[in-house]
């Protein structure tokens, strides 16, 4: 059921959006604070129509599992809160909390009311940088004290969405970078760097960095006009790029060849207005001798801990844990070691949102693949999902940790795997779409498209989350290998 949101309650967003102050670099969708259980102990979810930018008539936000015929209340402010309010936690400093809007389902019935509130957002590129802060509270008699609540939900207003694929021609001195406007199916030419095996844009979508395989440096580009503004340099082969969720640094993988003999993951300063931006501002130590062929690697949601693949040809396959705590007296230090048997190369791994759990995309030689869960704290692979599809090679989570993603390049599989612990389907695979030799993919920031870039070619696909059906094509100007893609 979507909801139409009230004039007044307009006018009090925008006003409201006016009123916050600028973002940092942070992700543009997070869930963060307690929750409220109610009927049944179900906990009422929230999360974000569409994405935020100036102009979107589509925004919204949404609520699910809550009490069925219920009430809901949506708060609105400009600020976080974390206290104990009129029956439920309150993790936002309301600004304005809207009339009551009626929820879907049986009266009283557990998890049934649902609804979607659209929340237009202002065609005002002021707000740009804006941090916004959404929680639901919901009337419910089954509930300790009379109400359930979500979450929070903060999200930075960005600029319109974007898709950036970077690649490399083989041997030439400027490889394809482009930039693809989805709305209009707009391709700009951002080619720089050489052999560029990886891009990666910043939370708030600000800057790409791309990693250039040749002449081993990460460079950073904005994201507004493809201009490479600086980068590092490494000793050893530039990688893969991985932003920690607030955007002033990027973890940047250098891997270990026979003519690069120097793994290194260092850590680059990619905050604008810091003096230090563009540079190597630290390096992560510790890990093991028999590993040095980093392949993929992500940080939690809340910045703690940042997982690194191992593939593992002649060396130990496995996932190496690394505390990047701020503040932590081991930090940048690898705190763990992961192992990897049974003759499996592991391609890449993601942790979820607090860093308890990783999940890693493995390959074999036969025919099929798997994806393995690995207790992070006990650094023990602790749950396999197996025959997801061949030589998985690309893994990624959505926001709300429901879903993982794998594109598997040599049959083309684009496979969704549950991993939400709650749901009645946990670790089950959902039947691939085929991508022709799907080999790289991204998200959209909620979560709604998955795009899908060929090991080597020039169609990048763009998938329905949830359905995994073809829904847009793009084909670049030119077809390359080895395409990276990171999505706005």
């Amino acid at each position: 059921m979507i909801e139409r949101v009230p004039p007044v309650l307009a006018t009090s967003l925008a006003a409201a959006l006016l009123a916050a102050p600028t973002a940092g670099a942070a992700s543009s969708l997070r869930l963060y604070g307690q929750e409220t259980a109610g009927t049944g102990g179900v906990v009422p979810r929230i999360w974000a129509l569409d994405t935020a930018w100036p102009g979107n008539h589509a925004f919204g936000v949404t609520l699910d599992s809550a009490v069925g015929g219920g009430s809901g209340f949506l708060i609105v402010g400009s600020a976080p809160l974390d206290a104990y309010g009129p029956g439920f936690w309150v993790n936002v400093a309301p600004l304005f909390i809207s009339p009551p809007i009626a929820l879907s389902g049986t009266a009283g019935a557990p998890a049934q009311g649902d609804v979607a509130l659209t929340l237009a957002v202002p065609n005002l590129p002021v707000l740009v940088g804006v941090d916004a802060y959404f929680q639901w509270a919901v009337a419910d008699a089954g509930a300790t004290f009379g109400y359930a609540a979500t979450r929070g939900l903060r999200l930075t207003i960005t600029d319109p969405p974007l898709v950036v694929v970077a690649g490399s021609l083989g041997g030439v001195a400027t490889d394809p970078i482009y930039a693809i406007d989805p709305l209009t199916g707009a391709i700009a030419d951002w080619s720089n760097l050489d052999e560029n095996v990886d891009v990666e844009l910043s939370p708030n979508g600000s800057l790409a960095v791309v990693s250039a395989s040749q002449s081993n440096q990460f460079g950073i580009l904005d994201a507004a006009s493809g201009a490479l503004l600086g980068g590092a340099a490494t000793n050893g082969e530039a990688d893969s790029v991985v932003f920690t969720p607030d955007g002033t640094r990027a973890y940047c993988l250098a891997k270990a060849t026979s003519s690069n003999p120097a793994a290194e993951i260092l850590e680059m300063d990619v905050d604008p207005t810091s003096a230090t931006f563009g540079q190597v501002i630290g390096f992560v130590s510790g890990w093991p001798a028999t590993m040095s062929q980093w392949t993929g690697g992500a940080i939690s949601a809340d910045g703690t801990v940042l997982t690194v693949a191992n593939f593992g040809i002649a060396e130990q396959p496995g996932v190496v844990i690394v505390d990047v705590a701020p503040g932590s007296a081991t930090r940048n230090t690898v705190t763990g070691v992961v192992p990897v048997t049974g003759g499996g190369f592991v391609r890449d791994v993601v942790p979820n949102e607090d860093g308890t759990l990783a999940y890693a995309a493995v390959q074999y030689l036969s025919p099929l693949g798997e994806m393995i869960v690995i207790d992070v704290a006990a650094g023990a692979v602790v749950q396999t999902v197996t025959n997801i599809g061949g030589f998985p090679n690309d893994l990624d989570v959505d926001a709300r940790g429901r879903f993982a993603y794998v594109a598997c390049q040599l049959n083309g599989w684009v496979a969704r795997i549950d991993i939400d612990p709650s749901s009645g389907g946990y670790l089950s695979s959902t039947p691939s779409t085929v991508v022709p030799a799907a080999f790289n993919l991204a998200l959209s920031p909620e979560g709604d498209r998955v795009y899908v870039t060929p090991q080597a070619g020039g169609a990048i696909t763009e998938l329905d989350a949830v359905t995994l059906g073809i829904t847009n094509t793009w084909n670049l100007p030119l077809s390359a290998f080895d395409l990276g893609i990171s999505v706005r």
